[in-house]
């Protein structure tokens, strides 16, 4: 059952992180530090409860005003901007590993960086690439300010139209 498969996920997930690293990635910190410092508020977001979420997250959790699960509606852009921060699209700006996040982004104006998995096996880089992610890096530590200010100064929000091949 669905209450089954999620039980067991937790269960298996519990079991992995007991004998592998948490979940900061590197140079996450720092670049919460870099954000800080330049007074740009933050909003941490995610699937799980933040009970859920790893313990290693406590460490970054003062750097942020909320945390917002959006577990009950999925990606969550529009309620994050409207209903929670009140503010506009282009005034928000997405950094997420996640390319139907990258999609949303795009089709509400809201800038985006993206900070896809790199593995082998992995798609997210080259979905990005496909839905016109500019501003594509390997870690949050090249996010830096010159790339924040380009991305503030650009009017496509990180997106550049891309010619879509047949697949």
């Amino acid at each position: 059952s669905p209450d089954e498969i999620i039980r067991d996920y937790f269960r298996l997930r519990e079991t992995y992180l007991q004998d592998h690293a948490g979940g900061v990635i590197p140079g996450a910190l720092d670049f919460l530090q870099r954000m800080a410092e330049l007074s740009i508020p933050m909003i941490c977001y995610g699937g799980l409860a933040e009970e859920q979420i790893h313990a290693d997250y406590a460490r970054c959790r003062p750097y942020f005003s909320r945390y917002v699960c959006t577990n009950e509606f999925r990606p969550g852009l529009r309620e994050i901007v409207q209903d929670l921060a009140h503010l506009d699209f282009e005034q928000v700006l997405f950094i997420d590993d996640v390319n139907t996040v990258a999609e949303e982004a795009k089709r509400l104006g809201c800038p985006f960086i993206g900070v896809p998995a790199r593995h082998a096996w992995g798609w997210q880089y080259r979905d990005m690439q496909r839905t016109g992610v500019r501003f594509l890096v390997d870690g949050v530590k090249a996010i830096d300010l010159p790339m924040l200010q380009q991305l503030d100064r650009d009017p496509h929000c990180g997106f550049v139209e891309v010619a879509h091949a047949a697949v």
